[in-house]
């Protein structure tokens, strides 16, 4: 046993040191694989501590059901829902029934997080972000994950409190530290969520509250957050164009308000999806591909629908959703029953700790970032872990541990499939970018290598052949989706083989992208010059707010294109109007951010 604990390590080795740079991705699929290999061999070598319980069984019956939805997904998309949840709940298992070495896991979650507050201040300081996001950053220019980052330091937070009433004065400077960078990310749901935090604390620990020396801790608290805040106004006050706090707050900036009625439109369509799908939903991943026929505002898509519970019921279906918040409940309202009876206030931080992340998670979603998800279930493992009476072990529960490891390398072989070649998928880009007439390119194009989750290669693969003129490898690779081609980027490649596929285009995402509009009526006639007219006024009104940064989309340069199409008087003013706006929108994003974009590249 302990030879194949040894070759279990060993490969885990040998591809964290092959794939290594990619192993640092916060959204890696390598690691995904990596962590339930690991977790198979502590499955397959470890005994059981505590017993299997009701909860538990929720859990993995609610795991059942996801798995059905991919299925009967109406688009192979998912990538990120199969690991998070499946790689979650075996973490989850791991923490609930093994028996783990005890170490000051508070103290290091705590130290941890103070590094990656210092490092996010020196990034923030540096970059052209006006938000903290430290290493939680998208692919895209400036687009960043502020949201993500307040979701880790959520749990740190908690934790430091909790050192701060208990232990030495040096846990005031990281929380110090840790508070500044939590407020520089002007997450205003991270903030809400805080704030309930804060009450929930005062509930559960009132019969603390009149306890020797309660009221100097409180006092020095309170003085290390009114220095933290002043620490964190001081920061963003030093940016060149930095958030102006009080409009950001108050809803009073157009970012702020758009944030807040776009995530009530994005809930809507969720439900919306529901309804239309309520048994299997349509499919892991998909709500991206089906909102926009649901979509009320432009250029408001999203990944998911900034909810959990309805990113699960519209994807998954409702029974997948239903089970996921039956498993919730019993885990956090008999806990929260026994903390107002009292606790310990170790075991009031950890319910706090995971009831933080839900409720994040329930006015956003950021656990498709590996950390975040692997230590939500981490949370809930140990939330279910202060129960009593379960240190016991079960024959069955051994037994259990077999079918756990099977599962655990099941998810590593899948996760290893997708990541590693999405490794070979990057490096033929790259390939493509530097030698387009390399042969291995038109080899792939041919031969294509299948993958579990092939929508994540779809576009990839789609421009290559395009950009390539492969027009017969395109149309093959179109064919091999016949069934998803109501998703509207089936429908854009297909298109630029057919154009009479351009209207059912704008039908299913008409609100995201000009090129659609203008591959639409770059086949109509010129009396169609009025409708461009009224969509360039509507589109010129987003451009001058740089609604979701549109100056560094390519939507200005197909509204350009959409202005050669026709001669009319009425719309030469709108164009000129357009590109005045276009003109200044890139000279106040350059003169804010420092780059050199051009309003004609």
């Amino acid at each position: 046993m302990h030879v194949l604990r040894k070759f279990f390590c060993l490969g885990i080795l040998l591809l964290a040191l092959r794939y290594r740079g990619y192993l640092l991705d916060t959204e890696s699929q390598l690691l995904y694989g990596l962590i339930p290999l690991l977790l198979a061999s502590l499955f397959l070598f470890e005994k059981p501590m505590r017993a299997f319980r009701f909860t538990d069984g929720l859990l993995f019956l609610f795991l059942g059901f996801l798995g059905g939805s991919f299925l009967f997904a109406q688009h192979p998309f998912g990538f990120f829902e199969f690991t998070t949840f499946f790689v979650g709940a075996l973490l989850y298992a791991s923490v609930r029934f093994l028996k783990l070495p005890k170490l000051p896991y508070r103290e290091s979650f705590v130290a941890l997080g103070a590094i990656f507050s210092t490092y996010a201040f020196l990034h923030f300081l540096i970059s052209p972000a006006d938000r903290l996001s430290g290493f939680f950053h998208g692919y895209e220019a400036y687009t960043f994950y502020p949201n993500a980052a307040a979701l880790l330091l959520l749990p740190v937070l908690i934790f430091n409190v909790e050192l701060c009433l208990k232990k030495t004065r040096v846990w005031h400077g990281l929380l110090f530290l840790n508070l500044a960078a939590f407020m520089l990310t002007f997450s205003r749901a991270a903030y809400l969520v805080a704030l309930c935090c804060i009450v929930l604390a005062g509930v559960f620990s009132f019969r603390f509250l009149f306890k020797k020396n309660v009221f100097k801790k409180l006092s020095l608290l309170f003085l290390t957050t009114l220095c933290s805040l002043s620490f964190a106004l001081g920061l963003n006050f030093l940016k060149v164009d930095g958030l102006v706090v009080s409009e950001r707050l108050l809803l009073k900036d157009d970012a702020g308000f758009t944030s807040v009625s776009e995530r009530i439109d994005f809930w809507e369509g969720a439900w919306k999806i529901t309804q239309d799908h309520p048994w299997f939903g349509v499919g892991p991943g998909g709500f991206s591909a089906f909102y926009p026929s649901y979509q009320e505002q432009w250029l408001a898509l999203s990944d998911h629908p900034h909810n959990v519970l309805l990113k699960l019921s519209s994807e998954a279906g409702i029974p997948a959703a239903v089970l996921f918040s039956s498993f919730l409940l019993l885990l956090f309202l008999p806990s929260g029953w026994r903390l107002l009876k009292g606790m310990q206030p170790s075991e009031v931080s950890v319910w706090l700790a995971a009831a933080a992340f839900l409720g994040h998670n329930l006015l956003d979603y950021n656990l498709n970032f590996t950390v975040l998800s692997g230590l939500f279930f981490v949370l809930l493992a140990a939330l279910a872990n202060t129960e009593k009476g379960t240190e016991s072990v079960f024959k069955k529960t051994q037994k259990m541990f077999y079918g756990f490891a099977v599962l655990s390398i099941f998810v590593s072989g899948i996760t290893l499939w997708e990541g590693v070649l999405l490794v070979q998928t990057r490096s033929l880009q790259e390939l493509y970018e530097t030698n387009p007439q390399d042969e291995r390119l038109s080899a792939h194009l041919e031969n294509p290598t299948p993958l579990p989750f092939e929508m994540n290669h779809f576009d990839a693969y789609a421009n290559m052949a395009l950009a390539l003129k492969n027009e017969a490898a395109l149309e093959r690779f179109l064919s091999r989706f016949q069934n998803y081609s109501t998703y509207y980027r089936w429908l854009y490649f297909k298109a630029q083989l057919d154009p009479h596929f351009v209207d059912e285009l704008l039908l299913a995402n008409g609100k995201n992208e000009l090129e659609y509009h203008y591959l639409f009526y770059k086949e109509r006639a010129p009396e169609d010059a009025e409708a461009v007219h009224d969509l360039l006024r509507l589109y010129t009104a987003l451009l001058s707010a740089n609604a979701h940064m549109t100056v560094l989309s390519q939507n200005p340069i197909f509204a350009e294109k959409l202005c050669a199409l026709y001669d009319a008087e009425e719309l030469k003013k709108s164009c000129e109007t357009f590109e005045k706006v276009w003109a200044l929108e890139v000279y106040k994003f350059n003169q804010r951010y420092g780059t050199s974009l051009t309003s004609h590249p």
